[in-house]
């Protein structure tokens, strides 16, 4: 196995090779350009086979237990980079999470939330009966703030009759009314726990 898998990127590589030759129509006069180009297509083929390698792809997000961000990784805090900083990871996720379409673009920022998967067209019972209503839409960055699902519940009122007269008095019926008071916290959410998340560029 270990082999044959040096020997596909060997084989990959000759065809990049080749290809970059190609291209550039090489010449007498023009092989250290051919050479270059060459060498240029080499390096990003090796870029990707380690990338393969290590099972990440751009863009793919991950939960990281950490704090110290490591190398080809960003941290998903809404930041904005020059387009040509991460050529790479803007042409996956574009302006999604907003920027300048013409020079910048921004990180997806999920600081504070659970992710969700995207509900796309699915319409059985486990849709998300809120897919259009969310910020954005249907779509791959929308947000959605909490909510409890609409219900209801039993109670028993008691109502305190009281009479209250005087001499010639008709005197009065009242019931007793009031509201309870605030118990809970701030947000409806499970058991969490902190992570990291970051994106691959």
């Amino acid at each position: 196995m270990t082999k044959l898998f040096k020997f596909v990127p060997i084989f990959l590589i000759a065809q990049f090779n080749s290809q970059a030759f190609a291209d550039k129509a090489c010449s007498p006069t023009n092989l250290f350009e051919c050479y270059q180009e060459s060498t240029k297509k080499i390096n990003q083929l090796k870029t990707k086979i380690e990338e393969l390698q290590k099972g990440n792809m751009t863009g793919q997000v991950i939960a990281f237990a950490g704090t110290d961000i490591p190398a080809g990784w960003l941290l998903c805090d809404g930041r904005e980079f020059q387009q040509s900083q991460y050529p790479e990871l803007f042409k996956v996720i574009k302006n999604i999470y907003g920027g300048n379409e013409a020079y910048t673009f921004k990180l997806p920022d999920y600081r504070g939330l659970f992710l969700r998967g995207m509900n796309g067209d699915r319409s059985d019972n486990l849709a998300d009966p809120d897919k259009d209503n969310r910020k954005g839409g249907n779509k791959i960055g929308s947000l959605q703030f909490d909510e409890f699902m609409s219900h209801n519940h039993d109670y028993m009122v008691r109502g305190i009759n009281s009479i209250f007269s005087h001499a010639g008095g008709t005197g009065w019926d009242w019931d007793a009314k009031g509201t309870t008071t605030n118990t809970g916290g701030k947000e409806t959410r499970p058991k969490n726990i902190y992570v990291n998340y970051l994106i691959k560029y």
